[in-house]
């Protein structure tokens, strides 16, 4: 059967994950998919959509996301949103989905793609109240505050709307984090004396991380098939749960420049985190997101709690989806492995 959802917008194709997910529209695990595709670009982006992939199927639509009747007029038509929007970009989302309801949109994907993890100061912290005993970052509360928003909303209760959020892993293949993924960028390593790797906490504990294809390749598996399968539910994909001690271990294998790890304790990225300050420079001046979002991040990973349990993977569901190998992927990076 074809898929109802022929008519795809995607908002936020000219950031970091939006090149992945338009290209995984374009060509999808299910090859006999074909959708059109309605990417949304704000004025501003005037530069980046002209260079998005040249394809029939591609309409660009521009619009600053403010004018809610203008939105539900270019979301007529349209089967599933997805959107890829971060930042100040998931507060856009609001006036999206209600444009969308208008426009009689029947899926709506927002922009999830994460794994939230909770914060567990440890208890002899004198920066946090001893009341609570976990707390939430900013940046996933956001993303959480939508989702609610989202889950709970009148069109879902009627069946007028379906929802999917999609969770992952944390993404390695991140070009724009050098310090916590060297290996993304070929060009840093083969300039730099040596490359650093960071560890943090217990190396050798487990988490899961994901590829930006691998998750985008999903989300177009997911539009291809039978709506049912996805409906109004939350499914994860992550590519792979590994340690921090296998990404050295890899780095190590394939670099052509010599690597060094730097490990944190549990103890010295609770400091961080107390007192972003308190990071190395290099996180402070490369990363988008702020020291304790990636501390909290990676203090998970280091006490082996960045992972979900197999009940709550679903990797089963669309199985033409193939994931990147690791060491697929740093051949492709590097090359063949140092001798």
């Amino acid at each position: 059967m074809s898929s109802p959802f022929q008519t795809i917008a995607l908002f936020g194709s000219t950031g970091h994950l939006g090149a992945f997910f338009l290209q995984a529209l374009l060509d999808p695990p299910n090859s006999s998919y074909k959708p059109t595709i309605r990417t949304f670009v704000r004025p501003s982006e005037k530069e980046e959509f002209e260079n998005l992939p040249k394809d029939e199927r591609i309409e660009v639509v521009v619009s600053e996301l403010k004018d809610e009747a203008e939105m539900v007029e270019k979301l007529k038509g349209v089967d599933a949103v997805v959107s890829v929007l971060n930042g100040p970009g998931i507060e856009a989302q609001y006036e999206i989905l209600e444009a969308a309801v208008k426009a009689g949109v029947k899926r709506f994907i927002p922009s999830e793609f994460g794994s939230h993890h909770t914060y567990r100061p440890p208890s002899s912290s004198v920066h946090y109240n001893p009341a609570f005993t976990s707390l939430t970052h900013a940046m996933w509360d956001s993303k959480a505050k939508f989702n609610e928003y989202l889950t709970l909303h009148a069109a879902i209760d009627e069946g007028t709307l379906s929802y999917t959020i999609i969770g992952c892993g944390d993404f390695y293949n991140q070009a724009w984090e050098p310090f916590w993924c060297p290996w993304a960028d070929v060009g840093k390593v083969k300039s730099q004396s040596e490359v650093v790797v960071p560890v943090v906490g217990d190396a050798e504990a487990k988490a899961e991380f994901s590829h930006i294809g691998d998750v985008a390749k999903y989300t177009a598996a997911l539009l291809s098939r039978d709506p049912n399968i996805s409906e109004n539910k939350t499914l994860n994909f992550p590519s792979h749960t590994v340690s921090q001690a296998h990404w050295a271990e890899l780095m190590e294998k394939y670099s052509p420049t010599p690597v060094k790890r730097q490990t944190f304790s549990l103890d010295e990225a609770h400091g961080i985190i107390a007192d972003p300050d308190s990071a190395p420079e290099e996180l402070k001046s490369t990363s988008p997101f702020p020291p304790d979002f990636w501390f909290i991040v990676k203090s998970a990973q280091g006490e082996g709690r960045f992972r979900r349990p197999k009940g709550e993977v679903h990797k089963e569901l669309f199985p033409e989806v193939e994931v990147l190998g690791l060491e697929e992927y740093f051949e492709e990076q590097f090359g063949s492995r140092k001798v």
